[in-house]
């Protein structure tokens, strides 16, 4: 008939160890050191990249904040004159009062 492997004694964990997590730097340049050259610089240019990217839209951004205060700024300038302009238009001359 069938023979049944005999049965395994359980296994007892006595403790866990774990390992202290290795620094993400540490990770990233073991990683790196183990790829080819060209795709490792291709991954290192690209973060750069994408790093530098962010800053110029980030700058670009700030610009565009700026640029529409500057023009609220000057809308309300405008009005301004126009008002005087209509004051004095519609007015008349003042004529001082003795």
């Amino acid at each position: 008939m069938l023979d049944h492997p005999p049965p395994r004694r359980p296994v007892e964990i006595v403790r866990q160890v774990e390992r202290p997590p290795a620094p993400t730097a540490g990770l990233v340049l073991d990683s790196l050191g183990r790829m080819r050259p060209a795709v490792a610089i291709t991954i290192v240019l690209t973060t750069a990249g994408m790093a530098a990217g962010t800053v110029v839209a980030i700058v670009a951004l700030v610009g565009v904040v700026l640029a529409t205060v500057a023009a609220v700024a000057g809308m309300v300038a405008l009005g301004a004159v126009d008002l005087g302009l209509a004051a004095v238009v519609l007015g008349g001359r003042h004529t001082p009062t003795r």
